[in-house]
């Protein structure tokens, strides 16, 4: 262990990369430190003998994988200002469980102190450095910490213009701007805020807020165009100026913790200027559960969520950042920044409403040399995505889905004919008539091709899209009518058999269900209670049944109808093989308007 006096400090010539916080909220403490014997007086840590703070931690680790790929940093120290005496230590983990001692040292100093302790370069290959301060003899204060690139190029003058898209969310929207307008580090990189309201003109109240800001902002009032109209608009304004070089896209519904614009500056201030960062979205009710860390789309159409579900409150998890293992192909716009000039240069968003025009926009940029990079400590917290049908959106999402793969096709493919009925016929097996329609109607629109359906206003889709009501079977109960029994999981199910055998088994269940839904159900029979993880064919007779999560967000109870299905399977035969019979010239029409963009 070497001990460094303040006549001893060694001050390496150096610019902030990573700021580290540790004043935080209620709940949210584990993703930043781990500590035991401190307290937090006046923003310092007093640490008495014994007394310790870890920062092996999702907000207190330097991930050095990432800033050695994405930036021109290549060598760091750690920046302390502290009193007293403590002792550091500082680690390196480079995979699971395979943590090394980089180096230890002891502080002491009568006064308020700076010091920089040049961190080693990593013995094979770079991982995650973090780093623990414990008290010694009468103990010390940690004043401040940050980690240092050291001997790197001067950092980048950095400017953000923000886009916020908002739909009647008034009160989470106002809330975010407060905390905004209050943070003073945050307010440093932004030079313009652009709100875009497709919703209810804002209260007096609301208007007040916005008029105090203390930045530029640019309010827009246009009809609902959905996520991608609002969020485009954000993008076209931003690019009409020379006085920012990046945009942030932004949800209004996020609860946001300001500092997560100084870690993206600080991070873009080196990063290399072709890359668009992701942020992470944690749960917004259980804040250590992260939702999403950027996500790939696999050929079948898939999303593969990284770091789903993960709590990354324990140490253990945080191993999926050490190095960065697979590259994201998108982030959605919870938090996404895109350089500038990407926007300037990329053909805009497709004009999709909602669903999927986050993905093909991050595909389109990822094809223009814009990869994307969900850079870890960029984060915010987000209502948590229940299990829970997709309602009306479904239209949208396979839709969508399917206009993405003809416009991207090296990265997913367009699904068979039976694969298009399949998706319809398990709809139907499941009593899910509605859902069968808008599968069948968002075929149909992909069959026609771009020019009918982008000649068409969001109104009319979505009035046809609600017209599907009619087909539905469902009745919505109230949660405290949830029976009291365990869900039913006890089926046979196939979820890790091969995949031709295991769709084989399901297209056979799917088969009888829908016989046996032309038979009228016994009324004596005890209702199947089901979570959303088992709604499958296999777990379904001819008998109504009970839909719920986990979470018991919701009961809806769903009804066999004979009629309806008898008349939506030959409807949904009929889409299917239309869409067979031409889904290779319509794809290569969607190709062309994906490029030209003329939507």
């Amino acid at each position: 262990m070497t001990t460094l006096s303040k006549n001893e400090q060694t001050c390496v010539p150096a610019s902030i990369a990573q700021s580290i916080d540790w004043e935080i909220g209620e709940g949210y403490s584990d993703l930043f430190f781990r500590s035991h014997g401190i307290e937090i007086l006046g923003g310092e840590i007093f640490l008495s003998d014994k007394a310790m703070i870890d920062f092996n931690t999702y907000f207190g680790s330097f991930y050095e994988d990432y800033w050695a790929s994405h930036t021109s940093v290549k060598r760091i120290a750690i920046k302390l200002v502290f009193t007293g005496s403590l002792n550091v230590c500082l680690y390196r983990e480079i995979s699971a469980g395979r943590s090394e001692l980089v180096s230890e040292h002891s502080l002491i100093s009568e006064n308020a102190s700076e010091i920089s302790i040049d961190i080693a370069a990593p013995k094979t290959q770079a991982g995650r450095v973090y780093f623990q301060v414990s008290g010694a003899g009468e103990g010390g204060r940690l004043i401040q910490a940050s980690y240092m690139a050291v001997d790197s190029p001067k950092p980048r003058d950095i400017s953000i213009s923000l886009g916020i898209c908002t739909f009647n969310r008034e009160v989470q929207l106002m809330d975010n701007l407060k905390r905004l307008f209050s943070c003073e580090s945050a307010l440093r990189s932004i030079r313009r805020l652009i709100i875009v309201n497709q919703g209810e003109p804002f209260s007096d109240a609301g208007e007040r807020i916005i008029a105090a800001s203390p930045v530029e902002i640019l309010l827009i009032e246009q009809e609902n165009q959905g996520g991608t109209g609002g969020f485009t608009r954000t993008m076209n304004e931003a690019a009409r100026t020379d006085d920012v070089t990046h945009h942030i896209l932004m949800d209004d519904d996020i609860f946001l913790d300001p500092e997560v614009f100084t870690r993206t500056a600080q991070f873009l201030a080196f990063a290399h200027e072709n890359v668009v960062i992701g942020g992470a979205a944690f749960n917004l009710e259980k804040p250590t559960i992260c939702y999403e860390a950027g996500a790939q789309v696999q050929k079948n159409g898939i999303l593969r969520l990284l770091a789903h579900n993960m709590d990354l409150a324990f140490a253990n998890n945080l191993s999926v950042f050490d190095r960065e293992k697979i590259a994201p192909d998108y982030n959605a716009w919870w938090f996404s920044v895109v350089p500038i000039k990407a926007i300037q240069s990329v053909q805009p968003p497709l004009s999709l409403f909602i669903r999927w025009d986050d993905i093909e926009y991050g595909l389109s940029l990822g094809e223009n040399g814009f990869n994307t990079v969900c850079m870890p400590r960029i984060a915010v917290w987000h209502p948590p995505f229940n299990q829970m049908p997709e309602g009306w959106k479904t239209y949208y999402s396979i839709r969508n889905m399917l206009i993405t793969s003809s416009i991207h096709p090296k990265k997913i493919k367009l699904p068979s004919r039976i694969r298009v009925f399949f998706w319809m016929a398990e709809a139907l097996a499941k009593m899910d008539y509605q859902t069968a329609a808008l599968i069948k109607i968002a075929i149909e629109d992909f069959t026609n091709g771009p020019d009918k359906l982008l000649s068409t206003s969001f109104q009319k889709i979505q009035a046809r899209v609600a017209k599907t009501s009619k087909y539905s079977s469902v009745e919505v109960l109230h949660t405290d009518e949830t029976p009291n029994q365990p869900p039913d999981s006890s089926v046979f199910t196939v979820r890790y058999f091969r995949v031709w055998l295991r769709e084989t088994i399901k297209a056979i269940a799917i088969a009888a269900n829908l016989f046996r839904h032309r038979k009228k159900h016994s009324e004596k029979q005890d209702i199947q209670l089901l979570e959303m993880e088992y709604w499958n064919a296999f777990m379904i007779g001819r008998s109504p049944y009970l839909l719920t999560n986990p979470e018991r967000d919701f009961l809806w109870k769903f009804s066999p109808n004979p009629e309806i299905s008898k008349q939506l399977i030959g409807e949904c035969w009929k889409a299917a093989r239309h869409y067979g019979k031409w889904k290779k010239d319509v794809s290569t029409e969607w190709k062309k308007a994906g490029r030209s963009r003329v939507v």
